[in-house]
């Protein structure tokens, strides 16, 4: 399996994020880029980021995200480097790029 992928991660949730004008609740976030890692597992048979999916209360969600968003991850500071948050917001503040993204995994 392959590992996980900071540069992926932060270019799928900025990517994820310009569809709703820079600003989304970061459960709602969490959990499509956890479907978009499930269907790209599923068509292409490679995953998007490589992050490992933890179960919630609420259903299952990627579990480095989730510790980048709250700040406890050791590479939480490239996190920071793009997004923000505001209570249970994430905020897109600069725009990452998506050269990392092949086309499929855009789509």
């Amino acid at each position: 399996m392959v590992g996980f992928d900071i540069d992926k991660t932060i270019q799928s949730s900025a990517y994820l994020l310009k569809l709703t004008n820079g600003r989304s609740n970061y459960m709602r976030l969490l959990k499509l880029l956890y479907l978009a890692e499930r269907l790209s597992l599923q068509n292409r048979k490679s995953p998007i980021s490589g992050d490992r999916p933890i179960a919630m209360e609420r259903g299952p969600v990627p579990s480095r995200t989730l510790d980048m968003i709250k700040g406890h991850d050791p590479k939480a500071s490239q996190w920071d480097a793009y997004f923000s948050r505001d209570n249970y917001d994430i905020l897109l503040d600069d725009d990452p790029g998506n050269l990392a993204l092949s086309r499929a995994e855009l789509k």
